[in-house]
């Protein structure tokens, strides 16, 4: 039923989700994106589910004290990059866009992107705290002294590697029970945007439908190739 040019919508929606929680940092984790300068960039790759990500994190620009962070998410043949206007103090977005090329950018609503929240690797249950340690780990981009960090109930081989010699977040490697992601490559500067278009703004589900049924049924109504 849905044009090629909205399903390529709800395609990006299926990865925000795994965006927000695997790249976007976590309120305790802004430590090192305060220090954060525009062209520095990380990648990593991640698995689990039988499924294997590319993820390209970069701090592309600056608006006064925010920061344009930047992610790429490849899965196969499926790209989605989405560009967060952050407040790397508090880490509260203050704009939102996403893309998924060829189709223009757009731009979404905030509260799909509140992260104000930790990634469920990080939290800890009832009054137990974290458990610390510091352990040298090597992954495809090097070996690095790390801080562990790790839910008291979680096994010993779960949790955050960081190092502070790791650009934008620290991050160096993750391990939960179903994915692990793990850095691959980074630098110091380079980093561009890939959004380079002004966003439109996201259409609501019921505003897809609308428009999807309008299509349907009436021939006068331009077709995808036709819009702009």
């Amino acid at each position: 039923m849905f044009s090629k040019r909205y399903y390529a919508v709800w395609t990006a929606f299926s990865l925000l989700a795994f965006l927000l929680l695997a790249t976007i940092p976590p309120a305790a984790a802004l430590e090192p994106m305060k220090r954060a300068k525009v062209g520095e960039w990380v990648e990593y790759q991640t698995t689990g589910g039988g499924e294997s990500h590319t993820i390209r994190n970069a701090i592309v620009g600056k608006e006064g004290n925010l920061i344009w962070y930047e992610t790429k998410t490849t899965a196969g043949r499926q790209v989605t990059i989405m560009k967060v206007l952050l407040d790397p103090n508090t880490g509260k977005a203050k704009r939102a866009i996403v893309k998924n090329p060829p189709e223009r950018a757009m731009e979404i609503p905030l509260n799909m992107v509140d992260r104000t929240a930790e990634r469920p690797d990080q939290r800890t249950t009832g009054k137990e705290k974290p458990i610390v340690t510091t352990e040298t780990i090597q992954v495809p981009a090097g070996t690095f002294k790390c801080t562990h960090v790790r839910d008291a109930k979680l096994p010993a081989s779960d949790g955050v590697w960081s190092s502070e010699k790791v650009p934008v977040g620290g991050l160096v490697k993750t391990k939960s029970e179903n994915q692990e992601m793990v850095l691959t490559a980074f630098g110091q500067s380079g980093a561009q945007t890939e959004i380079t278009e002004t966003p439109k703004k996201m259409p609501t589900a019921r505003e897809m439908i609308k428009q999807e049924m309008k299509r349907e049924f009436d021939p006068r109504h331009p077709s995808d190739e036709e819009e702009d």
